[in-house]
């Protein structure tokens, strides 16, 4: 995620030396030595020593300077310091890896109606995707219905943007296609009602080459062998309207399948896709119109919607309040192009990965 060009400092120490003392001389002979020493490391990713939660990429003190960075504690033994960078003006323009941008007057709420948007240049020719990373976001929705008041949206080069977000998203992240084209992608919010938003976001770039990498089209990408997956504003309270996205997980060494388990919580309903029936799978309601749903490939149904997650039987798969999946890939297609919501949360699971060695 970060470029891992290297720098180097030559170091110049004197070492003085004595010289014995010669008694036929009766004095001593002082000697002069040098040493050049050369030091390099490489411009990763380091932590900021005012605020553990910001991370900035490690350059000589000439180097932060003239990018305009903010010096914020040592790194590389000392040799580097921590260069912050971050934007709070709307319109601005992003020309370093790891920045922030965030609403003016950050931390406080940003209230101004209209437009908020920036501008992201790549910092070298082989940028395939960014990650933005929502350290925090706090947008208007519209309560109960899903359907965004302020919004958050993304202009990538390739065309394939993520859709449009808006409710509570803190600790999201979102992947945007970038090709290793030379256009610049925008970001903007539009903030539509009186009570404003907040947010902080860390722009990453991701070389094409780079294991940081997600799947093409995943606008949400998470490694490990376990961890947590929720919907976009699940943390709000409304599922999102008017969406459709894919959420991957990379398969790890020896790993054959994986387990998603609801979040034992009561409020929010940690599983609650649309107001239909619980085993109306197939993403069409009563009326025929589309509805909010999961596809999980590999997994008995495929799709899933309702308040239960289960099987077109209505049997719960698995164990209760989980399914599990195989195959090459773990992926989770989100969908909610449901026009009679008038009420879900969304979903909220905790995935474990399941060892080849057993049984499916």
């Amino acid at each position: 995620m970060v470029s891992q060009s290297f720098k180097t400092i030559i170091l110049l120490t004197f070492l003085f030396l004595v010289a014995g003392t010669e008694k036929s001389k009766g004095s001593r002979e002082k000697k002069l030595f040098s040493l050049f020493n050369i030091v390099t490391f490489a411009n990763e990713q380091c932590t900021a020593k005012s605020d553990t939660s910001i991370y900035g990429i490690c350059y000589t003190n000439t180097e932060c300077e003239s990018r305009s960075g903010t010096k914020d504690g040592n790194c590389a033994a000392g040799f580097g310091v921590c260069c912050t960078f971050s934007l709070s003006s709307c319109g601005s323009t992003v020309n370093q890896n790891c920045t922030y941008i965030q609403n003016p007057s950050f931390p406080n709420t940003y209230s101004t109606s209209g437009a908020c948007s920036y501008t992201i240049n790549y910092i070298q020719s082989d940028i395939c995707q960014l990650r933005l990373d929502f350290n925090m976001f706090d947008i208007t929705d519209v309560a109960t219905t899903g359907v965004c008041t302020d919004s958050f949206t993304v202009t990538g080069p390739t065309g394939r943007n993520p859709s449009v977000i808006c409710g509570v998203n803190t600790g999201q992240h979102m992947y945007v296609e970038a090709g290793s084209s030379t256009t610049a992608t925008a970001i903007g919010f539009t903030i539509a009602s009186t009570g404003g938003g907040s947010w902080r976001i860390k722009v990453s770039q991701i070389e094409c080459t780079s294991n940081a990498r997600a799947p093409t089209d995943c606008v949400q990408y998470f490694t490990g062998i376990s961890g947590e997956v929720k919907s976009f504003n699940f943390d709000g309270g409304i599922q999102l309207r008017d969406i459709q996205y894919t959420i991957c997980i990379r398969r790890e060494t020896g790993s054959c399948g994986i387990q998603y388990t609801v979040q034992d919580n009561t409020t929010p309903d940690s599983y609650d896709l649309s107001d239909a029936s619980a085993n109306a799978n197939g993403g069409s309601s009563a009326t025929g119109e589309s509805m909010g749903y999961i596809a999980v490939p590999g997994s008995n149904t495929d799709l899933y919607s309702g308040t239960i997650l289960s099987s077109q039987t209505g049997t719960a798969e698995g164990v209760d309040g989980a399914l599990l999946a195989t195959g090459m890939t773990f992926i989770i297609g989100v969908t909610n192009t449901d026009a009679d919501q008038t009420s879900s949360n969304g979903f909220d699971f905790v995935y474990a990965q399941t060892p080849c060695s057993l049984s499916i």
